[in-house]
């Protein structure tokens, strides 16, 4: 295999450095250029931004990027700038040595790299991170930076050495498979600028010199200038500012989610650890500069501090925001209804998932860049499935999850880089890889990773009992913020207990009965599993008829209950008791209920506290027991408070205090096109089949378009579908596909090919709808 590379000598330690990897052609031809990285870096081809990275990997999978490239004969250079870490952050742990690799083929020949390369002493190690799962903060004297020349194929300095081979760990590389990043360039609204004092007399805390400042009150000599810039909603990408300023000027960018007092605060508030210092620092060479870092940050809000001896002749000539995101704004998915609140919803969840996503679905782009399996295997796969065509990205990470499991069988929670264990996260994962085939039509991963799914639940029966799964102190017993059991990873003393989980027993459960599921679809033995599902389903049936008999469902709580509904655990005469119970616990909290407990952190474990991840289980349960009027003014309340608030990307829950982009809270998303719109996808009966689904609740009109999932690349297409009501319970559809598709209804089948237009009416009052396939009006 062939070998990455590194500076000899040059501990991987918050260290920059510049590395050349040059080639010659002797004569013109396509060249196909293979890039990996471990530690962040930005690539440049004869001087020309490329790309930057890296994607990634599992420790024992690298991954690269590709790109095809018509090239002239003659010399050319790929020119990188490495940061390495020397740490373990969400994209990659410390044990990965840090190294650059690249293949170049041309017409289908290796061509040879000669590597060189040389530290940058202009990047001041200042043993502060961004926040304590991110990187090294950037703080770089640019007048000790080489010529932009070094990116130049014509360069030469005797002073650049050749590198030593470094060891890539596990198998030999591959391509990572997906699409090329989107960039698009961002003008930020300016809210606030003036002159500056800068009050600290010892520069030893970054983070706080930066908020001290003085802004306002002029009592002191002018020390610089300010500038504050709103970029409209949480962004992943890069600063980019032009500056004109005297030599030895010092340039301090920060970012923030949200204001504090009014002010951009570089310490990150929700989970940043002791030493965060979201911000960027440079000192000036002179003159007219463009200033950009190395690592993209996250960010809604953005201030510049500009801080010079003389504070003569300090100006911002211009400021962008670069946004790096896997998805684009521009989605095959649309929505519209007869509510244009309904309408901001969907499209501002749509935003919130453009914001997370870059080579993954991440938790969140300002705080951590993590990749959470309970992401992926919740909400995300319903999300992309009403937004968008590309379904790479999805299968990429449960497919990573697997390369990830832990040794003692179980996947991660969070992977490739930090590992944790949460047993919810893990025991969702055989019904998200059944979803991923009903979404797509793609099964070739059930074949490959059932051994995987297998292990994952066999390491989970020392703590099974006929009852279901036990809590586990070893592990963070994670079901919902406000749960029991939530906040143990947060003590140093986790609770030890002998009661069996009853969220986690019924998760289990389902994972159980998809085994079953996914065992028949590739001809293995299901009835072990068959077996295993009955005795737990006996167990917790047992005891859900106990509650129900008592009328006692406060006592099982919200969670388990929805997922009792979930599961069809709850016997047909207690249904309607389980619904009203769901119900009444939702309106009982915040903000429905504007005087009930606020979630004001972490540890707090309380029973009147609901969060919008769980809504993601909670409102399908209730629309599947006729309940979507309901769940559609839920989501104007809970989800419209947020846009009074001002949110342009949904915060993680129902409260300021956390994380104000978090795609787990973008249900509204996709459960609104799946009860207007009256599809979903079922491709696991064939390709391009669809369940009906619709459930209008008391809307008149809706209109929108359903992704066509692919994955390999080709441009995606999409489903139209529009309907008016025409009286009571009577409403006339129209529905559009480039290709054909089958949409099943109960017994009923309706073939569309083109335009299809049709009635959907509801069989009984609060009861199903379905299409009448004996009076289509055209199908053509």
């Amino acid at each position: 295999m062939q070998p990455g590379h590194w500076l000899s000598g040059v501990e991987p330690v918050d260290r920059h450095a510049v590395l050349r990897a040059e080639f010659t052609l002797e004569q013109d031809g396509v060249v196909v250029l293979a890039l990996l990285g471990a530690h962040w870096f930005k690539v440049w081809l004869d001087g020309e931004f490329l790309t930057d990275g890296p994607h990634r990997f599992a420790d024992c999978q690298p991954e690269y990027e590709t790109f095809t490239k018509p090239l002239s004969a003659g010399r050319h250079v790929l020119a990188w700038h490495v940061h390495a870490m020397g740490v373990t952050t969400r994209l990659i742990g410390d044990w990965v040595p840090a190294f650059a690799w690249a293949q170049v083929v041309c017409d289908g020949a290796a061509v040879e790299l000669q590597w060189s390369g040389k530290a940058l002493e202009a990047y001041h190690p200042t043993h502060r991170r961004l926040d304590c799962v991110l990187g090294w903060v950037e703080w770089c004297d640019r007048r000790l930076l080489p010529p932009d020349s070094w990116k130049d194929a014509s360069f030469s300095d005797p002073d650049w050495k050749p590198l030593e081979d470094v060891k890539l760990p596990g198998r030999t590389p591959r391509d990572a498979g997906l699409a090329a990043m989107q960039r698009r360039s961002v003008r930020p609204r300016e809210v606030g600028k003036g002159e500056l004092v800068n009050m600290s007399i010892i520069e030893h805390d970054p983070t706080s010199g930066f908020f001290i400042r003085e802004l306002e009150d002029h009592t002191l000599p002018t020390q610089g200038i300010w500038a504050r810039y709103d970029l409209g909603r949480v962004r992943l990408g890069y600063a980019r500012l032009s500056v004109s300023a005297p030599q030895g000027t010092v340039v301090q960018i920060a970012y923030a989610e949200s204001l504090t007092f009014g002010r951009v605060h570089p310490y990150v508030k929700t989970g940043g650890g002791t030493d965060s210092c979201m911000l960027d620092h440079w000192v000036c060479k002179g003159g007219g500069e463009m200033l950009i870092p190395l690592h993209p940050k996250g960010a809604r809000f953005v201030e510049v501090h500009l801080i010079s001896e003389t504070a003569n002749d300090l100006a911002i000539t211009d400021f962008t925001f670069e946004e790096r995101a896997y998805f684009s704004t521009d989605s095959e998915g649309s929505f519209k209804s007869s509510d244009e609140l309904l309408d901001r919803i969907w499209y501002t969840g749509r935003d919130t998932l453009v914001a997370c996503s870059e080579d993954t679905i991440t938790d969140n782009p300002h705080r951590e860049r993590g990749q959470w399996l309970g992401e992926t295997v919740g909400p995300a796969l319903a999300l992309v499935s009403a937004c968008f065509s590309d379904w790479r990205i999805l299968r990429r990470s449960l497919e990573q999850a697997a390369l990830c499991v832990l040794e003692n069988g179980l996947l991660p929670a969070v992977y490739p880089g930090t590992k944790h264990i949460i047993p919810s996260f893990s025991v969702q994962w055989p019904k998200a890889m059944l979803d991923y085939y009903r979404h797509t039509g793609d099964r070739s991963l059930l074949d490959s990773l059932y051994s995987v799914a297998e292990r994952s639940l066999r390491a989970l029966e020392p703590e099974a009992t006929a009852d279901g799964l036990k809590l586990n102190p070893e592990y963070w017993n994670f079901v919902d913020w406000g749960y029991r059991g939530a906040n143990t990873v947060f003590h140093r003393n986790a609770r030890d207990s002998t009661d069996v989980d009853p969220a986690l027993s019924l998760w289990y459960l389902e994972a159980i009965r998809h085994m079953v599921e996914w065992s028949r679809w590739i001809g293995k033995d299901a009835r072990p599993w068959e077996l295993q599902a009955k005795g737990i389903a006996a167990g917790l049936s047992s005891r859900i008829d106990a509650i129900a008999e008592a009328g006692n469902w406060e006592a099982y709580g919200y969670h388990a209950t929805v997922l009792s509904l979930r599961l069809g655990l709850v016997q047909e005469e207690s249904i309607k008791d389980a619904v009203g119970y769901t119900k009444k616990f939702l309106l009982s909290c915040f903000p429905n209920d504007p005087t009930a407990p606020r979630l004001y952190g972490v540890t707090l474990e309380h029973d009147r506290v609901m969060t919008p991840y769980f809504l993601h289980f909670a409102y399908p349960a209730l629309v599947a027991h006729g309940e979507a009027a309901f769940v559609l003014d839920q989501i104007r309340v809970c989800w419209g408070w947020m846009l009074d608030g001002g949110y342009t990307t949904w915060p993680e829950v129902f409260d300021p205090r956390w994380s104000h982009c978090h795609h787990w809270s973008a249900t509204p998303t996709w459960l609104l096109p799946r009860c207007l719109l009256g599809l979903t996808p079922a491709f696991d009966r064939g390709v391009r089949h669809y369940e009906w689904s619709f459930q209008p609740g008391h809307e008149t009109k809706a209109a929108g378009s359903i992704p066509l999932p692919t994955l390999d690349g080709t441009p995606g297409q999409k489903i139209d579908i529009s309907w008016v009501k025409k009286g009571e319970g009577l409403y006339d559809f129209r529905i559009v596909s480039p290709e054909p598709l089958i949409i099943h209804s109960g017994g009923a089948k309706l073939e569309v090919h083109g335009e299809c237009c049709f009635d959907a009416t509801r069989e009984r009052q609060e009861g199903s709808f379905n299409f009448r396939t004996t009076q289509a009006l055209s199908n053509k």
